[in-house]
Formats: C-alpha cells, structure tokens, sequence
C-alpha cells in the first residue's frame, strides 16, 4: 500500500519578507504621522484656546482701567512737564501714556510704550499674582489705606501696563522668590527662549513712586540691588503673552497721538484704542470709553511725601540697564544679558505708526 505523499509547507521567500517589512514599515509610519498631527493639533488649539482667554481678559482689565480712573478735581491742576505748570503747583499725571525707557528696544531700535494709570480699584485681582507679591503690595499701602472714605479711595492703586520679552521677567521672578521655581521653563529660556512679548499688570509701590515724582525715568526691571528689583516687580501679574505688536492710541480732540498725560479731569481724553496682534494671527483692536472719580491720590501723587525723599533715591537712575546700586547678584547679571541679546535679535513684527514693537 502506497502511502499519500503531504506537499510540505515551504518558507517565505526574501522577496516576501522584504515586502511585507516595506508594507508594514508604511503602516506603522502613517499612523505615527497621524498620531502626531493630531498631537500638534491639540497643542496648538490649546495654545490658541489660552490666547482667546487672555485677550478677554485683556480686554476686561483695560475696560475696567477706563472706567475707573481716579482723577485730580482740581481743574486748575497742571501735569509736569507740561511747561505750563508754575513752581509749587505741578502734579504727576494720574494717566501717562509714554515710550517705556524701562523695556529693552524691540525691531528697528523702537520703544515699547508703557500705561501708566491711577485707578479708583485695582484692573486684574491681587489674588491672581504669587502670595509673596500681593503681600509685598498690601504692606506697602497699608498707611494709605482709608476704608472710610467717601471717594473710594480705599481701593485706590497706581499701577502701569508695560511689555517685556516673553519669559524674561518670570526668571527674574523666580529668582527672586517671587514666583515659584520652574527648573524646565528656566532650562528652555537658556536654550531656546519663547519669541514675543508679554504684557503685564504692576502696582507701582511707593519707593518708585517717590522716584517717578523726583523726576527720575522708569527703571529696567534688573536695574538696582536685588532687593529694588524685588520691591518694584512685587505684584506683577501676567496679562496677555504671545504677544507680536500691541498699540495704545489716545483720541484727544480730533487727534490720535501714541503720547500724553493727564491729571485732572478736563485732561481726559475722549476714548481709548488698544491695538494687539499675537503671533499666532489672532488680532483685536478694542475702543474704551472713558470714565471718571475724582479724589485725592492714596499712593502720593500730590506730592505728600509718602515715599522716600531725593536723598534716599539711588543717583544715576536711568532706566535702561546697567543696575546703578549693585547687580543684584551673577544671576540677575546673566538673565540682563541675555535681555539685552533678544531685544533685536529674537522678536517678529515691528513698530507701526509709532506703537509699541
């Protein structure tokens, strides 16, 4: 009896096994492109999602600015540097829209501009800065605080809208305890710093007041001892990040100008204009209406010598880098040079019609 003969199974062939490699190689290659779209996706959407928060924010603080500045009712007050004001009767503005001598130039040499305010309340809540901060701002204006006035100026605040290079001023926060430490965003300003601007929110406390008031400019944020640095960026808040121009516009009469102080009511301008353009595209451009309280100034600005006189001021203020009372230590060192590198090297977009970077 002859027994069937079973064919035996044969191998794949190297033709085979190269195909199916190749094949499943593409496979697998796909749904990784997938996998990470879909990743870049979300990020970005949630990156725009966190931008479209901020601009509402933006623009709730700004209208609440508006809304509530604390103006001189005296009618026959005269901002200085008017050169109408006469000796004994000039007052630092309550409103000041100006180039910021303080911020590092942007593309083309060009100055951020800077808003400096006073305020019936505070725009953005204490409670959203760092512990350490709000304590810092509370403790400064303790001796200025009246809860029984009738003018509101109970709540009353200088504070100052100005734009720094994006991380630059968490670091030196951090650095100074007045934000927790982050060793991985402070790894990525080492190495690949986040391009454009960041505006922020900081009251203005009395050792810089009595500053401002004696004539000096707006310090750097590293300009100064450790402890100046420290005092002058307590209560800084974050507002609107990502930023890659921004403009404030002033309709005084039938002008628009990118300049201008007032201190009294009849200083008022009509309406306000801010003008932003993020990176990612996101655009906005929003008019304020302007409203008003009078009462008098809780953090000095008459001239009552709340803060230091011009004996206690550090000579040789100017505002623009090289710390005149020590640097504060190699850290803070480090973090103005490497400022000073971005200011015209890492930022996109330029000034227009004489705005801010």
């Amino acid at each position: 009896m002859t027994r069937a003969r079973v064919p035996s199974r044969g191998a794949f062939t190297l033709v085979e096994t190269v195909l199916a490699i190749v094949i499943g190689g593409l496979v697998l290659l796909g749904c990784v492109s997938v996998f990470l779209t879909a990743a870049r996706t979300e990020k970005a959407y949630a990156q725009r999602y966190e931008r479209t928060n901020e601009l509402w924010t933006t623009q709730l603080a700004v209208r609440r600015t508006f809304l509530g500045l604390l103006m001189d009712g005296d009618t026959s007050a005269t901002p200085a540097g008017s050169g109408t004001e006469s000796e004994g009767d000039a007052v630092r503005p309550r409103v000041i829209l100006e180039p910021d001598p303080g911020a590092p130039d942007g593309p083309g040499g060009t100055r951020p501009q800077r808003l400096e305010v006073t305020v019936a309340r505070s725009p953005v809540p204490s409670i959203i800065g760092s512990q350490v901060g709000t304590w810092l701002v509370e403790a400064d204006r303790e001796s200025s605080l009246d809860f029984a006035s009738t003018d509101l100026s109970s709540g009353a605040i200088r504070g100052v809208y100005e734009l720094r290079p994006s991380g630059t001023r968490e670091a030196i926060m951090m650095s100074l305890g007045l934000a927790t430490a982050d060793p991985e965003f402070l790894e990525r300003m080492r190495t690949d710093p986040p391009p454009g601007w960041t505006l922020w929110w900081r009251p203005i406390l009395s050792p810089e007041l009595a500053e401002l008031e004696a004539g000096f400019p707006p310090r750097a944020d590293l300009s100064g001892d450790s402890e100046t640095v420290r005092t002058r960026l307590a209560g800084a808040i974050p507002v609107l990040r990502g930023i890659d121009t921004l403009r404030w516009t002033v309709f005084k009469g039938d002008q628009r100008i990118q300049a201008y102080a007032g201190a009294s009511i009849v200083d008022l301008p009509a309406f306000t204009e801010l003008e932003v353009l993020l990176i990612n595209g996101q655009y906005a451009n929003w008019m304020f209406e302007v409203a008003w309280e009078t009462g008098q100034d809780p953090t000095g600005g008459e001239g009552d010598g709340s803060g230091a006189d011009e004996s206690q001021i550090v000579d040789g203020n100017n505002g623009g880098g090289n710390p005149p009372n020590g640097n504060g230590g190699g850290a803070l060192v480090d973090l103005a040079d490497r400022t000073r590198d971005r200011s015209g090297n890492r930022q996109s977009g330029g000034q227009r019609d004489g705005g801010a970077p």
